[in-house]
């Protein structure tokens, strides 16, 4: 086997199939590595199938011509600059879409009020059902609720650029509240 292994990469002979130029080469075989062992069973042992235990196959390989060659590498640059124009396009298409879905969102709730009232504890049954969200330190939502003291800020203010209100912006308009 290792000299068979030895003889892996020299060319048997070279011939055309369909006008085109081909060879016929040695190579290390693909499934087994050249060892000719792969997965055991009970009827061959370890025996590779792939080159029948020789640890190199027989693989007719195309020849390219120089100008096919060249033509192969425009082919390949031209695919791979048409991939990166569609990343880029779908990168950009995803932040006009996040844009878009932010200013949605800000046209439809234009103003976040606050919970500011010191027994929201007490009252937070009515403050949930009012669809209020708790974020670290204060209630959150979109509407005043009776009889609870809420504070108004204008949404644009607290939001991030995701469309997700930030707590630490809230945190200083509530500082600034007396």
């Amino acid at each position: 086997m290792t000299n068979l292994t030895q003889r892996a990469g020299e060319i048997l002979r070279t011939f055309e199939k369909n006008g085109k130029p081909y060879k016929e080469v040695i190579e290390i075989c693909s499934r087994c590595g050249g060892t000719g062992n792969y997965s055991y069973n009970q009827k061959d042992g370890t025996l590779c199938y792939g080159c029948n235990g020789q640890g190199v196959q027989k693989i007719e390989r195309r020849i390219y011509t120089d100008k096919e060659l060249v033509s192969q590498e425009k082919a390949k640059t031209k695919k791979v600059a048409k991939k990166e124009t569609e990343r880029l396009e779908k990168i950009a298409n995803a932040e006009i879409e996040k844009q878009n879905r932010v200013n949605e969102y800000i046209q439809n709730n234009p103003i976040t009020y606050i919970v500011v009232d010191k027994d929201s504890y007490n009252k937070k049954e009515i403050i949930k059902a009012n669809k209020y969200k708790w974020m670290t330190w204060h209630w959150v939502g979109h509407k005043e609720i009776e009889g609870i003291e809420t504070m108004a800020i204008d949404t644009k203010d607290v939001i991030n650029e995701y469309g997700y209100i930030i707590d630490t912006a809230i945190n200083d308009k509530v500082k600034g509240y007396k």
